[in-house]
């Protein structure tokens, strides 16, 4: 596995209206490049729509991507995962940023804790409240780095229902 990684959870439930994905709504509050910061333009690239998650760096409670995706999950959306749940994955290769992408599968009923109402700052991003989409969307709504895991996940997960690309 590389140094570093993208962890992150695809927290979904099935209700009347299909299967739902939790997803952040990000708004970065300046640009990176190449490590360093080029830009302190608010709203740089506008909103962008993914999985909750980070990077993995040298920090004691990244010792691996489950670790990570635990920590940003509770962080980023007010739900903590449940300790010894069995949880499927999806991972992709090393990206040109050299480091994997880690996909959990949360069902909710794996969550604890209440899902975050109000907008915060992580890091370098603006958080909107997270928020549902049907997750036949994935491959609509989903900024391009987390398009390839919705879908994958959402064909996991319905088993072939048609998917809006």
């Amino acid at each position: 596995m590389p140094n570093n990684w993208f962890s992150g959870g695809a927290i979904y439930d099935f209700c009347d209206e299909g299967l739902l994905f939790l997803v952040q709504d990000y708004l970065p509050l300046y640009k990176w490049e190449r490590g360093k910061i080029i830009s302190l333009a608010t709203g740089w690239g506008g909103i962008q729509t993914k999985f909750p998650g980070g990077r993995g760096m040298d920090r004691l409670d990244d010792a691996n991507p489950l670790a990570t995706m635990r920590r940003e999950v509770r962080t980023e959306t007010g739900l903590t995962v449940l300790e010894g749940a069995e949880l499927r994955k999806i991972e992709l290769p090393p990206n040109r940023d050299d480091h994997q992408k880690t996909i959990f599968l949360v069902p909710i009923q794996y969550t604890v804790g209440k899902i975050r109402r109000k907008p915060s700052v992580d890091g370098r991003s603006y958080l909107f409240p997270p928020r549902w989409i049907n997750a036949s969307e994935a491959g609509i709504q989903l900024y391009r780095d987390h398009r390839t895991v919705g879908i994958k996940a959402y064909e996991e997960l319905s088993m072939g229902v048609a998917l809006a690309v």
